[in-house]
């Protein structure tokens, strides 16, 4: 049965009402994700079979079996929701996926893609002054230049 709940003497919800919270903010949870949890980190979702990390954390040498993993160890399943969660989870998530997987290997393998002056690209500062619809957007315009590269035979 629904009623009025007080959550931590504080914070009153009332029956029938939606309670929404921005995904960002747990993606971003120092207590879940560790003292990197603000920064981008590629490697986060990666394990190696190797019991040597510091190779594979640093991209020397040879270190084992690369594999993708759901989520990195002692994380909990609510603290990435990417597409949503529980009873409104996306049904077409591992499609979504497949798609970004796909088209982002098409980019690396076709293009170059350089900062509009030709430096390399810098991880944009992103804009928490509103909640996305869709995407984190940038806090100001990242103007990029985009090559088709030269086929290698």
């Amino acid at each position: 049965m629904f009623e009025d709940t007080l959550i931590a003497d504080k914070y009153l919800l009332k029956k029938n009402s939606i309670v929404q919270i921005a995904s960002g903010i747990i993606h971003v949870d120092e207590k879940v994700w560790g003292a990197d949890a603000a920064t981008f980190n590629p490697r986060r979702f990666i394990s190696s079979s190797s019991n040597n990390t510091e190779q594979f954390s640093t991209g020397s040498g040879a270190a084992g079996e690369q594999t993708a993993t759901q989520l990195p160890k002692n994380v909990p399943s609510a603290a990435y929701r990417a597409f949503g969660g529980g009873g409104v989870i996306c049904p077409g998530r591992h499609f979504a996926r497949s798609e970004i997987v796909g088209f982002t290997a098409l980019m690396l393998l076709a293009f170059d893609v350089t900062m509009e002056d030709d430096g390399v690209i810098e991880l944009p500062e992103k804009d928490d002054r509103r909640i996305p619809l869709s995407v984190m957007k940038p806090a100001k315009d990242v103007r990029i230049r985009i090559r088709r590269r030269e086929a290698s035979e």
